[in-house]
């Protein structure tokens, strides 16, 4: 779905003349999410890279140990930074896919 989603943003990437990466490890892994909402949390994680990103946009995926099912996603881009006083109000509006 990582891939899927970052396959839909190339083009808008491209258009505002970024450097739009995807770094996953080689072996595909698996997670149990709700499909909508991941998609919905991811999709919105990288218009809003793309849409303030200077230069770039890198997405990094990462799956835990198998011990502890977790993965992680990670994005890096030049754009304005999110003051911390709108940080905790930006992921409230995510607390409902939980």
């Amino acid at each position: 779905m990582l891939k899927e989603t970052h396959v839909r943003f190339t083009s808008l990437a491209k258009q505002k003349g970024l450097e739009f990466t995807l770094q996953v490890p080689e072996e595909d892994f698996y997670a149990h999410v709700n499909r909508e909402a991941f998609t919905k949390i991811i999709s919105n994680l990288l218009n809003n890279g793309v849409k303030y990103a200077e230069s770039y946009v890198h997405i990094f995926g990462s799956a835990g140990t198998d011990d502890n099912n977790s993965f992680c996603i990670r994005t890096e881009n030049d754009g304005v930074i999110i003051p911390n006083e709108m940080k905790e109000e930006i992921i409230q509006a995510f607390r409902s896919f939980q």
